[in-house]
């Protein structure tokens, strides 16, 4: 009996330590949607077919609804000892801006989030990370390639790139037209205004309307706080960037408006449209001399009415003669109007320009607004003659089944009639 008893003592004090045990567990994780410190949540490293490489050895973590928790907060990648270029009353002043800028400016944005030896600050990445939108973080090491852009979401796409060392995103910027997201929104903390400005003026920062920076971050000595010029760029208003805001005192000085609209009004800048005589598309009035005194045509008449509505002037060029739409070359190089296009000589080309899928890869197409039909002719045979026309169409085996039925229908109608009157 005294056996019993001891076991089931045993058995109880079993019971009360688990108890105990999974009662502190729930204190310390109480509100489930905020992690305890030193925790954040984050998902396993795996690559995403929907986010194209282009970079070596960028480790990429994907972050959605099935996240998992993991023990300090980062992957092995991120603890070890960081160079910041914050200190830590610093970096707390410079994550609330972050958090500032993607709560009124991106809220609605999935946003790519890519850092590097300068910024791995948990102060801030974890800031950043409780905030619902980040779906991809990108850890960025020294000397590699960042990842292309080209991925899908069906609400706006956002970039937030801090990055200590820039080369990454200009190299990519530089020569990756085809992984770059022309359409989505940037953010990038610079360690300078030129180096904003040297994106801005790349291939792809020149022509991508929403980019944001954030340049000269120091520290007031009284205040301990990150202050810095916020930027935009120009697109076709101007060259570079331009100040619109500054972080001071742990607020911005005026309104936040980092991504006004720069299309509906282009201020009357100069666009370069390459173009050709190609009739009826573009015809070209010349003088007597040959000299082309103006163009028309459909595709003329489209250029025209946006620069109209756009506010912009218009500059034809030509490609160079005989190579008209041109081809692409062995070195992957293109010639003619898709040579000047991809290497961002001009700024329109026009010219009875069919959407192929390889020029989709290069160019952005407007919508449709001409089509043409095709059909195609073959060769006939001469008509036969009248006196053919009616024997012609049957063959000899039609023509011996009718012939026989002639002649052994009246010696069968002739036999049935007399075995009748017989009867």
């Amino acid at each position: 009996m005294s056996n019993r008893w001891l076991l089931l003592l045993v058995f109880a004090a079993i019971f009360a330590l688990l108890a105990s045990a999974d009662s502190l567990a729930s204190k310390r994780t109480s509100d489930p949607s905020k992690p305890p410190d030193g925790y954040l949540k984050i998902q396993v490293v795996r690559p995403r077919p929907d986010f194209q490489g282009g970079g070596r050895n960028a480790t990429v973590l994907d972050l959605d609804d099935g996240e998992t928790e993991a023990k300090g907060g980062l992957p092995e990648f991120l603890e070890r000892k960081p160079r910041p270029v914050l200190t830590e009353e610093e970096a707390v002043s410079f994550s609330r801006m972050l958090v500032t800028i993607l709560k009124k400016e991106m809220k609605n944005c999935d946003i790519v989030l890519a850092y590097d030896d300068g910024y791995r600050i948990p102060a801030i990445l974890q800031e950043l990370l409780r905030l619902p939108n980040p779906r991809k973080l990108i850890y960025v090491r020294p000397s590699e390639e960042l990842p292309g852009q080209a991925w899908e979401s069906s609400q706006c796409r956002g970039y937030v790139y801090l990055l200590q060392d820039l080369a990454p995103l200009l190299h990519l910027a530089d020569t990756r037209q085809d992984a770059w997201d022309f359409s989505g929104k940037f953010v990038v903390v610079a360690p300078t205004k030129a180096h904003l400005e040297e994106l801005a003026l790349s291939n792809c920062g020149r022509k991508t309307e929403n980019i944001a920076g954030i340049a000269k971050v120091r520290s007031e000595e009284r205040e301990r706080r990150a202050s810095g010029g916020v930027y935009m760029n120009l697109l076709y208003w101007g060259a570079g960037v331009a100040r619109i805001n500054t972080w001071k005192r742990g607020r911005f000085t005026l309104p936040l408006a980092l991504f006004p609209d720069k299309l509906s009004n282009l201020r009357g800048v100069v666009l370069e449209v390459v173009t050709f005589e190609w009739e009826p598309s573009v015809f070209y009035y010349r003088n007597k001399d040959g000299r082309v005194l103006f163009r028309y045509g459909t595709d003329i008449g489209v250029v025209n009415a946006l620069s109209q509505v756009l506010n912009f002037t218009v500059a034809f060029k030509e490609p160079p003669k005989g190579e008209y739409w041109g081809r692409e070359e062995e070195n992957g190089s293109w010639s003619g109007m898709m040579g000047k296009l991809s290497r961002n000589e001009v700024d329109i080309g026009v010219g009875d320009l069919y959407m192929t899928i390889v020029r989709v890869g290069i160019l952005d197409y407007t919508a449709p607004y001409d089509s043409e039909l095709s059909c195609f002719m073959a060769r006939t045979e001469p008509p036969l003659p009248r006196w053919q026309a009616l024997a012609f169409p049957f063959q000899g085996f039609t023509w011996l089944a009718i012939f026989g039925g002639l002649v052994l229908t009246g010696p069968v109608l002739y036999l049935l009639a007399r075995a009748s009157n017989c009867w």
